[in-house]
């Protein structure tokens, strides 16, 4: 979760996880970024690219019901999505408000 182009971290930590062998799956939300991530997906040999907002529970859920039917398991997650979470007014920017996260990573 989190490539956005082929200068994104996310991008970084995909290219030496395929060069690992990993199988991967990548997310997007919004047309304009499934344009960008569909050829890096291919780059690496990736066909599982999926619709994500990780605003939406809904969304979150079918991403990961269909990470099951296809693999079974996730051995991993990277989320390194551009946009962090407003951080709440006494704690830091690592600290996340509760009901912020909804899986365990």
């Amino acid at each position: 979760m989190g490539v956005a182009n082929n200068r994104s971290i996310a991008w970084g930590i995909a290219k030496a996880a395929a060069a690992q062998g990993a199988a991967l799956a990548f997310t997007y939300q919004g047309d304009a970024l499934k344009k960008r991530v569909e050829p890096l997906a291919a780059e690496v040999g990736s066909k599982l690219v999926l619709p994500c907002d990780v605003t939406d529970t809904a969304s979150m859920d079918a991403v990961f019901a269909e990470l099951g039917r296809q693999w079974g398991k996730l051995d991993f997650l990277v989320h390194a999505s551009p946009s962090p979470t407003r951080p709440s007014s006494t704690g830091a920017m690592s600290t996340p408000r509760r009901g912020t996260s909804r899986r365990p990573c």
